[in-house]
């Protein structure tokens, strides 16, 4: 299992090694099986690149005839393994087609007697395919056609669930945690963004869909995915899309509120590690709105996540990219129902600090560092619009508010009177009356809320 425990693709020069060591000792002590699947793994798991040999058919035929005659017969040709890998995938996507029929009969307001037997035939080929290759202790996959197998055996089982909620025989189905699990390793996030998409579409199920699964499996899994999510990068690793994964898979189950904590505690250890990325912070917000259809929950533990976020800025950490999450963090706001006096240094300190970044100046125009043409600053402009730009944080600012107790709600009218009042100390009201007026405005408005 050492390739399984490997994630990210760390280090493979050094697992080949570790199999050509693994396999001179085994055949030195005519460990035959272990040495004949040492050997598969170099040839499956590797690419080319990795390995300075390259296995054919002929190769494997002149391996296998160095063991003892009364061991050939005993142990399964590596090509056979390819073979039936392949067999398998053909299969699934027969099956594929069919429960696809199937889902659009029903999704049209027909009908389909399939009774779930080509789901049956696909969890069957699954659960062959992954005996064989586990018994075979065969790293994990790594090419694409061995993946796929995994994929398209997951994708008939949760269009098959879909079904389930099409014909009205299910409001919350009981997952599986092996299938859970697999989606969340197999899938990539768009993969599984337009799966869901496809058959999980709110307005075509005229429901939520909504699943029960072990909540102490949740907890285990979610812990072990941050445990080898350690670091940020601009492109995905198999890490950020298990983490990804899980995060949109489980905003769709029934959670208990130890549960519920246990992930926002998690994540909120990963932002505080400054490793998330702004999709990540979408799917927190997604996963946390989602959950608000479970009146069993409270969301005062989201205030960590609320307040991690605060101190961004306060510490000057914040990227470029924090400014674009304030919506999402606003959607989490919204839900903390009450914020008392115990926080105000930090939410002072916050709004303090946001007006020394300049957003407005007094044309209100961005500032282009280069020449570009002139229909994509139109563009710009149209964006910027569009999503408010200028004042994306006083709604941010606002629902604090409406949140806090009436001794937060003071400290905080007196903070942003106190910038109106000093505005040539902040680098933001000393450059725009423009701001001024609207801050100005902003206080009055919580002054006077709407009747």
């Amino acid at each position: 299992m050492i390739f399984e425990n490997r994630t990210d693709d760390e280090n493979l020069s050094q697992l080949y090694s570790e199999y050509k060591n693994i396999s001179k000792k085994a055949f030195k002590q005519r460990e035959y099986q272990i040495w004949v699947l040492s050997e598969f793994n170099k040839y499956w798991g590797f690419t080319s690149y990795e390995a300075k040999e390259k296995y054919s058919n002929n190769d494997w035929e002149e391996k296998l005839l160095k063991l003892p005659s009364t061991q050939r017969g005993k142990l399964r040709d590596p090509s056979n393994l390819e073979c039936y890998f392949n067999k398998q995938l053909l299969s699934l996507y027969q099956a594929m087609m069919e429960i696809d029929r199937s889902y659009l009969y029903w999704k049209e307001g027909g009908f389909s007697y399939d009774n779930g037997s080509n789901l049956n035939k696909t969890l069957q080929i699954l659960t062959d395919f992954d005996k064989t290759r586990i018994g075979n202790c065969l790293s994990i996959p790594r090419f694409e056609e061995h993946r796929k197998i995994y994929k398209i055996a997951l994708e008939c089982y949760w269009c098959e669930l879909s079904i389930s909620f099409l014909r009205g025989k299910e409001e919350i189905y009981k997952l599986d945690s092996i299938i859970l699990s697999y989606t969340i390793r197999y899938f990539t996030t768009q993969e599984l963004e337009n799966m869901f998409l496809k058959y999980f579409n709110i307005k075509e199920l005229k429901t939520y869909p909504t699943f029960e699964t072990d909540q102490t499996f949740l907890q285990t899994i979610f812990v072990n995915i941050c445990h080898g999510f350690k670091e940020y990068r601009f492109f995905a690793t198999r890490n950020s899309t298990w983490f990804n994964n899980f995060l949109r898979l489980v905003s769709y189950c029934k959670l208990t509120q130890e549960t519920f904590n246990k992930i926002i505690e998690e994540f909120n250890k990963k932002m505080q590690e400054r490793i998330v990325s702004l999709i990540q912070y979408e799917y927190i917000a997604d996963f946390v709105t989602h959950q608000t259809r479970n009146k069993d929950l409270d969301f005062k533990k989201c205030l960590n996540l609320v307040l991690s976020f605060l101190q961004y800025f306060i510490e000057e950490k914040v990227g470029g990219y924090e400014f674009e999450a304030m919506p999402h963090f606003l959607n989490i706001l919204k839900q903390i129902q009450k914020i008392d006096e115990e926080y105000e240094n930090v939410i002072i300190n916050f709004i303090d600090k946001i007006h020394q970044y300049i957003y407005v100046l007094d044309d209100n125009q961005p500032n282009f560092i280069i020449d570009i043409p002139e229909e994509l600053k139109n563009e710009i402009e149209k964006i910027k619009n569009e999503l408010q730009y200028p004042t994306s944080y006083f709604p941010f600012i606002k629902t604090i508010y409406e949140r806090s107790n009436k001794k937060l709600q003071k400290a905080i009218k007196e903070k942003l009177e106190y910038i109106i009042e000093h505005k040539e100390e902040y680098r933001q009201t000393k450059v725009s009356s423009t701001y001024c007026q609207w801050l100005e405005d902003f206080i009055k408005e919580l002054n006077n809320p709407p009747s």
